[in-house]
């Protein structure tokens, strides 16, 4: 069953908080943090397997969730990464429950809720679960693998692309890596992305290594 719950654990203490409500029960959602400590939730499947729409954030001060007062995002195995320093959250790719989604959508605090943000863009190809990472200057996204389609049999793929935050939005093709869906990646204090696991072409999963590489 999809869980509503959420826990904070204590570095210092070593021990988990008081479990908290989330506003919605979801899994396999995507969540990055922005300045100020606030930590924004995306998509995911529901209770009776759809894709969430409602998005909500946690305040790490008031130790509560609310929720994002705006258009319904149903998103499933979209990329979610903090960028800019934390300045803003992007959103990208993924499934709506019925078609891929192109779309890299920007979101940031306002004060007082999440709200989009400019710049607003499109992937030169639809992906879902995909591995997304900030890299260099934290202007820039590294969009890896995933599937080209709402099925897996169509196999992973074997591209990525470079997306540009800075003044202007641009989507440019990254370096080819080895097929995988369903991967996750990281950014490395020297600023290379570490691409991990993933499943391959059959089925065959992957273990982890520097996929891609980039300054």
């Amino acid at each position: 069953f999809v869980l509503r719950s959420a826990l904070v654990f204590d570095a210092d203490l070593k021990a988990y908080g008081p479990p908290l409500n989330m506003q919605v029960a979801r899994s396999r959602h995507g969540a990055a943090l922005v300045q100020g400590g606030r930590v924004l939730f995306v998509g995911g499947t529901a209770t009776d397997g759809s894709a969430v729409g409602a998005m909500e954030y946690f305040d790490a001060v008031q130790r509560r969730t609310s929720s994002v007062d705006q258009a319904a995002l149903p998103r499933v195995g979209m990329g979610v990464a903090a960028i800019q320093g934390g300045r803003f959250i992007a959103v990208a790719g993924g499934s709506d429950g019925t078609r891929l989604r192109e779309e890299v959508l920007f979101f940031s605090f306002n004060g007082s809720t999440f709200a989009p943000a400019a710049p607003m863009g499109a992937l030169g190809e639809a992906r879902r679960a995909l591995a997304v990472a900030p890299f260099a200057d934290s202007n820039k996204l590294l969009l890896l693998g995933g599937y080209g389609s709402l099925s897996d049999d169509s196999g992973p793929l074997d591209s990525s692309e470079v997306v540009m935050t800075g003044d202007s939005f641009n989507v440019a093709d990254g370096p080819q890596i080895s097929p995988r869906g369903d991967l996750c990646a990281a950014q490395l204090r020297d600023g290379r992305v570490l691409a991990v696991g993933g499943q391959g072409v059959d089925g065959a999963g992957f273990d982890p290594l520097v996929d891609a590489v980039l300054q």
